[in-house]
């Protein structure tokens, strides 16, 4: 048994989730890469790369306040418009390439995984008042809410959206 059953279960649910996400991702035929429902509606190339960048954005940055890998053209090209980011667009020349994005989410999720098993316990309830945006404290209060909210639930939600595209 773990020192730390809750980081390695979290670790884990985690990192199957985003796994599955990666699945699906990885069944999307080229043609639906940038296919939208609706003007300026997300698309599998924008979630996904939207999920890379959310999880070394929240989880990695402010919940396990690690230096983020992911550089600015990647808030621009992916954070939601309220937090700095471009107009969605079908264009693919305005994103890195698919294999970039699946291989950023894959290397994000993968060293997030890493991070997450490697906390103690205790470490979940460590307040991030004074490390996140006072707008974002009242939904990521704590590194464990971080993580579920930012990384587990967010993931999965973008997931059912790609898979429901991709049916689409």
């Amino acid at each position: 048994m773990s020192d730390n059953p809750k980081a390695e279960w979290t670790a884990n649910l985690y990192f199957n989730g985003s796994r599955h996400t990666l699945q699906i991702a990885q069944s999307v035929p080229e043609e639906n890469y940038f296919k939208q429902l609706g003007e300026g509606k997300a698309h599998p190339a924008w979630l996904i790369g939207h999920l890379a960048f959310g999880c070394d954005t929240i989880v990695r940055g402010f919940g396990l306040q690690k230096k983020r890998d992911l550089g600015k053209e990647w808030t621009k090209a992916f954070a939601p418009d309220f937090a700095g980011g471009n107009p969605i667009s079908s264009n693919p020349s305005d994103y890195p390439s698919w294999d970039e994005i699946i291989k950023a989410y894959d290397s994000i999720t993968t060293q997030v995984r890493d991070e997450i098993a490697a906390l103690a316990d205790a470490d979940f309830d460590k307040s991030l008042k004074g490390i996140i945006p006072d707008d974002f404290l009242n939904y990521f209060p704590d590194v464990g809410l971080t993580i579920f909210r930012g990384g587990i639930d967010h993931d999965a939600y973008h997931r059912g959206q790609v898979a429901l595209i991709n049916k689409h």
